[in-house]
């Protein structure tokens, strides 16, 4: 007895104990081999050891008030001075001990966090770079963005006028304005599109930016319109279109074909303060008549296309600002008093988005956020499950430590920190897995993040706070609802469980099936999400808009940076449309000012006989395009009543709702109404209503101008084609730059590519919802399999007794499915029940489909019932095989 008590004892304490207590002469020998390993592997131990002392400090509180309470009583401390940090080592280096030597064990587990920390991390590094940090500028903290707020604008642009009135009526802050513009840059034969920002001369100063070469714009550049042509060029184009030369300071290159000279050179670092936008230069706000022209001058106070930044001075707050800018508001609203909405003006913290881009984002951030969360909520259920089952197989190692005289607090100390470090692994593996998102979806269209522009989401120190905060809740997670059975383990119950015989010692199984039960609700919560937004997407994609989609192409030019306009405009037009009606493959061919469904708008006054509006005054504002005459026919826009106008002739078609609306007694064919601005316009037909701006949207009145009377300076040619509109793009672009070789073309492609590209936030958001939910299936199924497995191996005698007594093997494997299919029913109708009742989350994203669609649950239902028999069958089929004789005598 003795002798197998020895035995027993040696093989089941933990290493340290067994080498110094049982075999001092092993205790040598071990040392020596240790020594000949660190000489083969001296970075692993360095590594394991830094490691070891990392757990130790992060543990260090936990730890300490767990031997507090492990101590005797009445003892203030332990003896030991450094008793707690010994422990800190032992137990950090225990855990790394444990995980190394069962590697199948670590890859799975730590794999298994890096999806749901990573897919966590991820997600917040592109929150915290667009909607949470500061700009990379230094003194961050002291810039705030300034923006006119309305009850249905959360930040609206400022007027040259009005941005001057805020500056001169803040003391406390330095304030500038700047707007993003395309120009060519160049000589004309080799001109192409670059991203300029103008600026005013206090911009650079205010954000403290120095300059790499010559100097930047400043005061002196910003006192006349159109009497500073001078320029600062980003250090990227100063290399690539200059050759990096020194001498660049005092040159001229031309800008939309006017000659700027070269002040200065920007760093590489600098790259704007809008995400949206990364110009190649700047050049002063003032000769935004040339750069940017409106044939609109900056005193028109009117006009509001400005965005400002600021910093706030070191003795100043921005509670001040605030108040100074709230005095300036009520003095603008005094001297310029509005029929609409009361504007007043607010000063937020800088961060890379306007205050309305942010508004808009916030919500897909929000959900995108939950989602994640839940998919790390089904990995730490999973793996919880899988350490629980670790901890039932060591209670007999807990039992004979306990009976040693290891307290409980030292046995729990040690699993939270075996807990800890797998949890810190997978932290540090799902960071990694994390840049690998980011940088995939860096890769992504442009358009995916059309507010955001280029995806830059570096790892700064918020997210890596972020990854150590939601690795120690991960830890938690899996480690406290495990803690029970890591620590309460006594020798009277090992051997009561290995005296049982038909339980198997089932009762071990209730905290594995309680976290299956949570990954089948969470899982169900997010297929019933994915499947919602699939749905809407493929809505959105099929939705008929009231014209003819497919075989669209085109190609986007502005006439502006070529300096046509007026008459050499239409000409030019006129010539390009021939041009490109001649080419092979195309129908039809004519100009938009605004392509639908792309979210460009414009709206004008028009007086319409009879009509009141509830201000009182006789102008209706209403939605308005600049066509051509047969853009109805390429679009394949059907008319109602009426006809396109013909050449010269001064009309106007309307849709069907304006007609309604304006006309409820009919006769709007031949009505006459007024442009505020341009005069008189006929009525010559009305067409059905189409999608402008959006996909199901409730119809608007809208008003179709001809392009011939006043041709736009930027807008789109669009041709219907009989062949692949893909094919057709490069002879467009080609033709309309033989037209005349100032005109360059831009955003040359399809209708069906431009549409894809506006609905690209949705199709990932869709996307990412059904890859969080695929993940968690896939470890629901694996949770699944391993508690049946473990449920079948536990209640082998019990099977085999009642097979032994006549049963048949299919009523063996009838039972295992429905113990199975009763674990997943009761998580899936709590998975079921939350996903009906917070579905209301998902009402903006949703086209077409109810948030309650019956179709998507019951799929789900599908979708949970294949993978309940796929992870169970096995199980039950290996139960049906269980030999009767085999199982009684073991």
């Amino acid at each position: 007895m003795r002798s197998w008590w020895w035995r027993a004892c040696r093989a089941l304490a933990p290493v340290d104990l067994r080498a110094r207590v049982f075999d001092p002469a092993a205790h040598d020998l071990d040392v020596r081999r240790a020594r000949r390993l660190d000489e083969h592997s001296g970075a692993l131990a360095e590594g394991l050891a830094n490691a070891a002392w990392a757990l130790g400090v992060l543990t260090a509180a936990i730890q300490s008030r767990l031997l507090r309470r492990a101590l005797p009583a009445g003892a203030a401390s332990d003896p030991r001075g450094d008793a707690i940090v010994v422990r800190l080592t032992r137990d950090a280096r225990l855990a790394l001990r444990r995980i190394w030597r069962e590697p199948a064990f670590a890859v799975f587990a730590i794999g298994t966090l890096a999806f749901g920390i990573g897919a966590n991390v991820a997600v917040f590094s592109l929150v915290n770079a667009y909607l949470v940090a500061p700009l990379p500028l230094p003194g961050a903290d002291r810039l705030v963005r300034v923006c006119g707020r309305t009850a249905s604008s959360p930040c609206d642009v400022l007027s040259y006028p009005t941005y001057a009135d805020l500056r001169d009526g803040s003391p406390g802050l330095d304030l500038a304005a700047h707007v993003a513009t395309m120009v060519m840059v160049g000589p004309d034969d080799t001109a192409e599109s670059r991203g300029v920002e103008l600026v005013t001369g206090n911009y650079f100063r205010a954000l403290r930016v120095t300059p790499l070469l010559g100097r930047l714009l400043d005061a002196r550049d910003d006192v006349t319109e159109l009497a500073h042509p001078v320029v600062v060029l980003g250090e990227a184009y100063w290399r690539g279109r200059e050759g990096g030369r020194p001498d660049i300071i005092g040159q001229t290159i031309r800008l939309n074909s006017a000659p700027y000279e070269v002040v200065g050179v920007v760093p590489a670092a600098f790259h704007g303060t809008q995400s949206g936008s990364r110009p190649d230069l700047w050049a002063p706000l003032m000769m935004q008549q040339q750069l940017r022209p409106r044939n609109l001058k900056l005193a028109a106070r009117g006009w509001g296309f400005l965005h400002a930044i600021g910093r706030i001075d070191d003795h100043a707050s921005l509670a001040q600002v605030q108040a100074a800018l709230d005095r300036t508001s009520a003095d603008l609203a005094r001297r310029f008093p509005s029929k609409g909405d009361a504007k007043t003006y607010v000063a937020a913290p800088a961060t890379s988005l306007e205050e309305d881009d942010r508004a808009s984002l916030m919500p897909a951030a929000s959900l995108t956020m939950a989602v994640s969360g839940l998919l790390l909520i089904v990995t730490c259920a999973n793996l919880a499950g899988l350490m629980q089952a670790r901890a039932v197989a060591r209670r007999r190692e807990v039992a004979i430590r306990q009976s040693l005289g290891a307290g409980r607090g030292r046995v729990l100390a040690e699993w939270l920190t075996e807990c800890l470090a797998i949890a810190l692994a997978g932290g540090a593996a799902g960071l990694a897995f994390a840049r690998l998102v980011a940088l995939g979806v860096a890769q992504l269209p442009s358009a995916v993040f059309s507010r955001a522009g280029q995806i830059d989401a570096p790892l700064d120190w918020r997210v890596l706070g972020f990854a150590l905060a939601t690795s120690l809740v991960a830890a938690a997670l899996v480690g406290l609802p495990t803690a029970r059975w890591a620590t309460s383990v006594g020798v009277s119950d090992v051997l009561k469980d290995e005296a049982v015989s038909t339980s198997g010692g089932r009762r071990g199984l209730r905290v594995r099936r309680a976290t299956v039960l949570v990954q089948v609700a969470a899982a169900a919560v997010l297929l019933v999400g994915s499947g919602l937004l699939l749905a809407s997407l493929r809505n959105l994609r099929t939705f008929d808009p009231g014209f003819r989609p497919d075989h669209l192409a085109g190609a986007s030019v502005d006439l502006k940076r070529a300096q046509l306009s007026g008459p050499a405009a239409g000409a030019f037009t006129r010539a390009a449309l021939d041009r490109v009606r001649s080419l092979p493959g195309i129908i039809s061919a004519d100009v938009v000012s605004n392509v639908p469904l792309t979210n460009n708008r414009d709206r004008i006054g028009f007086r319409i006989p009879g009509y009141v509006a509830p201000d009182g005054s006789a102008i209706a504002s209403i939605e308005m395009n600049v066509v051509g005459a047969t853009y109805f026919s390429t679009m394949g826009i059907g008319f109602v009543d009426g006809r396109t106008w013909k050449a010269d002739e001064r009309a106007a078609v309307v849709n069907e709702t304006l007609a309604k609306r304006f006309f409820p007694s009919g006769g709007a064919v031949g009505a006459s109404i007024e442009v505020v601005g341009a005069g008189q316009a006929a009525i010559t037909g009305i067409v059905r209503d189409s999608a402008y701006f959006n996909v199901g949207e409730v119809p608007l009145p809208f008003v179709f101008l001809p392009a011939e009377l006043a041709m736009p300076t930027g807008y789109t040619l669009i041709a219907r084609t009989s062949v692949p509109p893909e094919q057709t793009l490069a002879g467009i672009t080609d033709a309309i730059h033989a037209t005349d070789a100032r005109v360059r073309p831009f955003d040359a492609g399809t209708f069906e590519g431009w549409r894809e590209a506006e609905l690209a936030p949705q199709r990932l958001l869709a996307w990412a919802t059904s890859a969080f939910g695929a993940i968690a299936l896939g470890l629901t199924a694996i949770g699944l399999f391993g508690v049946v497995s473990t449920s079948v191996a536990l209640r082998t005698r019990e099977i085999g007794i009642r097979m032994a007594l006549g049963a048949r093997p299919d009523r063996v494997v009838a039972g295992v499915l429905r113990e199975s299919a009763a674990l997943v029913v009761a998580g899936a109708a709590v998975g079921l029940a939350v996903a009906f009742a917070s579905a209301g989350l998902l009402r903006q994203w949703l086209f077409g489909v109810s948030r309650f669609d019956a179709m998507t649950y019951l799929l789900v239902v599908v979708v949970l019932g294949v993978m309940t028999l796929m992870a169970a069958v096995l199980p039950a089929r290996r139960a049906a095989r269980i030999d009767p004789i085999r199982a009684l005598r073991n």
